[in-house]
């Protein structure tokens, strides 16, 4: 700059620039920005916009915009007949904006990425004392970088087209939640007094009938007897499909919803799904049919026309490892002003869930059966106790 009167005819520019280091580990959470579409400019430039401005389209970059973006420096310059650049008249320094100091735990975050790299699938893990979100990836991805340093016209196109829809955030979107969903199903046996013993049994031939109905379980030799424990523990459908023939759809939406399922988690992005709690009254207005008890069965299993999110599930397995405390997941936990300020953004218990602390430390010691002696052996870790649940769903996207 201060020998620029050596160089005619160049002039410095300068302007900001986002860096991130991460790439693909974060894209899904930070998100990413681009250039704002005249559209865009007409709606904002009352909010100090200006078209050479990026905004946020995803994750934190879109949920945080306006915490992001600071303000604009203006520069008010004479110019004389022939169009020269003369003395500055005012000048308006610009506004950085303020910093974000998140929850995010790094280190299982790039273990996340590294466990779903070439798959497709999402990660979400929250710390049950507060709700914060420890990590939270979903793949495929993309390297937000790229939004920076710009796509030739054929590398969007294929980005656009791919089958793998890698701008999908798998986190916050709504799935047929599989035998994960069974917890729920266990929930409701309890609390309406159907199970009130752990060591009533029920008897798995390996398949279940209902009328002219045959439902299988996924074990197709059977499990024999197995009591509350176990029916978790080993992911017996027939134990469920028994349990929840003995509820009412609507009962069964009711605790379902009791557990934050069926709306929004609160997290506030524009990408999360609510996902969908069926009852009789859903299906007659949306379907204009009556709720058959074959339904009620899939239901209690985690499929039929159940759907929640990633995000969804992780908050009810939160609620039970905290002792039924269910909070709001947050990413950001301070917001730091230019001046220094800092403001605290603190958890949210959105309802202590009702659940009989002796139920509790029933599902408590199935979860934990899952990871010694079932479904989820491979999660065990010696010297730790680690309690899960498997899942399959039906829909794969």
């Amino acid at each position: 700059m201060v020998r620029r009167y050596y160089l005619p005819g160049v002039k410095v520019e300068v302007e900001s620039e986002r860096f991130y280091p991460y790439g693909e580990a974060y894209f899904h959470l930070l998100g990413y920005i681009s250039k704002i579409t005249f559209e865009e400019y007409k709606r904002l430039k009352e909010d100090g916009y200006s078209m050479e401005d990026y905004i946020g389209r995803i994750g934190i970059e879109r949920a945080f915009e306006k915490k992001l973006k600071g303000k604009n420096g203006v520069i008010e310059i004479e110019r004389d007949a022939y169009g020269r650049l003369g003395k500055v008249i005012n000048r308006t320094e610009p506004i950085p904006g303020e910093d974000l100091i998140i929850t995010v735990n790094h280190n299982l975050q790039i273990k996340a990425y590294e466990l779903l790299k070439d798959k497709k699938g999402a990660i979400v893990a929250l710390s049950p004392k507060d709700g914060s979100i420890l990590a939270m990836v979903s793949s495929p991805s993309i390297d937000p970088q790229r939004f920076i340093d710009g796509f030739t016209e054929e590398e969007w196109e294929k980005i656009n087209l791919s089958p793998d829809k890698p701008f999908l955030n798998r986190a916050l979107q709504a799935y047929p939640p599989g035998s994960t969903y069974k917890i729920i199903t266990a929930i409701a046996g309890l609390k309406s007094g159907i199970v009130n013993s752990i060591n009533d049994t029920v008897f798995c031939p390996g398949y279940y009938k209902l009328g002219a109905r045959i439902f299988r379980c996924w074990q197709a030799k059977g499990h024999g007897n197995v009591n509350f424990i176990k029916a978790i523990a080993y992911s017996c459908d027939v134990y469920f499909y028994t349990l929840a023939s003995k509820l009412d759809i609507d009962y069964l939406a009711e605790v379902s919803k009791e557990w934050g399922l069926g709306e929004s988690t609160g997290l506030g992005w524009s990408e999360e799904k609510e996902g969908l709690v069926p009852n009789r009254a859903w299906k007659e207005k949306i379907l204009k049919e009556p709720w058959y008890q074959g339904e009620t069965v899939v239901t209690g299993i985690g499929q039929g026309y159940l759907l929640v999110t990633p995000l969804q599930m992780a908050r009810v397995y939160m609620a039970i490892a905290n002792g039924g405390y269910l909070y709001k997941p947050y990413v950001v936990k301070k917001i730091k002003s230019l001046n220094g300020n800092i403001i605290e953004i603190n958890s949210q218990i959105e309802k202590k869930l009702t659940l009989n602390r002796e139920h509790l430390e029933w599902i408590k010691e199935g979860l934990l059966e899952v990871v010694k002696i079932g479904t989820g052996r491979a999660a065990f870790v010696p010297g730790l106790n680690v309690a899960g649940k498997t899942g399959t769903a039906q829909v794969v996207s």
